[in-house]
């Protein structure tokens, strides 16, 4: 399941889950976005915040098995 699917479930918003999580909000935003492969410490301290198991999360899994993240449209190289 993806991160924000499991964040709006718990009624959470990136904010929400960031300050829970002791990170910043843009850090959640762009692992939503798939601009930003996590740290097994992010993937740790995030899953924790949201009380589920890191492999249930679409976002973890791709970042641990090294799957391509999108290039943001903003970064030109």
């Amino acid at each position: 399941m993806k991160l924000a699917e499991l964040r709006h479930q718990r009624g959470l918003t990136q904010k929400d889950l960031a300050k829970a999580a002791g990170l910043s909000n843009h850090t959640i935003m762009n692992i939503e976005k798939s601009y930003y492969r996590p740290t097994t410490e992010t993937i740790s301290v995030v899953a924790k915040a949201l009380g589920i198991n890191p492999w249930d999360v679409d976002e973890f899994r791709a970042a641990v098995t090294n799957t391509i993240y999108q290039k943001p449209k903003w970064r030109k190289r």
